[in-house]
């Protein structure tokens, strides 16, 4: 007996590239991100070619680090492989297979670290002393959003 689940598999991390072929829709969990970087579902003829966007799963405006969606896609007019990126990690179920879903490969994924990100860090860098190239770092943080430079005492041209 067949049943739906025959027609189904569990193709595992999908921020790296993966055949779908024979495969029509995917059911894929985004987890993770960064702040204002889209979540896209890409598309190539090979799985180390040049992607090009397929479906934007999550906008800029709406992205964010602590992201826990679940999206059902369409694969139809797909190519051969397909990635997600935007994301820390995706996963993927296949569906509506045309083929022994059991010899699908399944990639494994990890959870990375979680990344801190500091919002805003602002300071003032006084020209006068100026001699060397600023490194500006987080405070306490993996990453920063934004960076606001004040430039002090300037000297005036003559």
């Amino acid at each position: 007996m067949t049943t739906m689940l025959d027609k189904c598999a569990v193709a595992g991390d999908i921020t790296q590239a993966i055949d779908r072929t024979g495969c029509w829709t995917v059911a894929i969990t985004v987890i993770g991100g960064t702040e204002s970087t889209a979540v896209k579902l890409q598309t190539c003829d090979t799985a180390n070619g040049s992607f090009e966007d397929f479906k934007e799963l999550v906008p800029a405006a709406s992205a964010d680090v602590d992201q826990y969606l679940g999206f059902v896609i369409d694969l139809h007019g797909a190519k051969k492989y397909i990635k997600l990126t935007g994301a820390v990690m995706g996963t993927a179920v296949f569906g509506d297979c045309d083929h022994d879903v059991k010899n699908i490969n399944i990639t494994e994924g990890s959870v990375p670290k979680e990344i801190t990100v500091q919002k805003k860090k602002s300071l003032t860098i006084d020209v006068s002393t100026y001699t060397e190239p600023v490194s500006i770092k987080p405070d306490d943080k993996d990453a920063m959003a934004e960076v606001v430079i004040t430039l002090s005492n300037i000297p005036e041209g003559e």
